[in-house]
């Protein structure tokens, strides 16, 4: 079992074509996956996209410390429940918003797991790529520098080298959707 002690990584699924579909970036303080817990085998692969320290733990110590206490099953159930609901709601996006809505909200939701509390000005490291979140959300990369491009020139965000600063949370919330993430 591994927590992401430090860096981002992302967890991914290649398709038979060569493909890549992104399914989740993991963060410090993040499971690379918490079906680890209960299963041997991964379906998808794991790739690191900054320099990550891992905290790794014996499987069946961990399974033994969750059944034995209380407060560790309910955090680990959360953990669960939250892997799930992102997953949903990545369904939803895929299949349902539009391209400058599913980018606003994911760029939102990055900020909100770095420890955005909802106001303009805050700035995350963001090393992520445009490829990366195309990959994500099912888009073509030039479509995502298109809607980055967008985003910057109405002055939503602003975009360093790795870093990203939420410029105006309100109209970057109006571009996904009106909502919260």
């Amino acid at each position: 079992m591994a927590i992401i002690r430090e860096g981002v990584a992302f967890r991914y699924v290649t398709v038979t074509d060569g493909r890549r579909q992104i399914l989740s970036f993991g963060m410090p303080g993040e499971f690379i996956s918490a079906s680890f817990v209960v299963r041997d085998a991964a379906y998808f692969s794991v790739q690191a996209l900054t320099p990550v320290r891992l905290c790794l733990f014996e499987k069946t110590e961990l399974q033994q410390f969750i059944h034995s206490d209380p407060a560790a099953l309910r955090s680990f159930l959360e953990i669960c429940i939250s892997e799930k609901e992102n997953r949903e709601a990545q369904i939803v996006d895929l299949g349902r918003r539009t391209s400058e809505e599913r980018i606003a909200r994911f760029l939102l939701h990055m900020a909100t797991r770095s420890g955005w509390k909802g106001e303009s000005g805050f700035s995350f490291t963001f090393p992520i790529r445009q490829q990366h979140i195309a990959d994500m959300l099912g888009l073509t990369q030039v479509h995502v520098s298109r809607v980055i491009s967008k985003f910057r020139r109405s002055a939503l965000i602003v975009l360093g080298a790795s870093t990203l600063k939420i410029a105006d949370a309100y109209a970057l919330r109006q571009a996904a959707g009106g909502r919260d993430v």
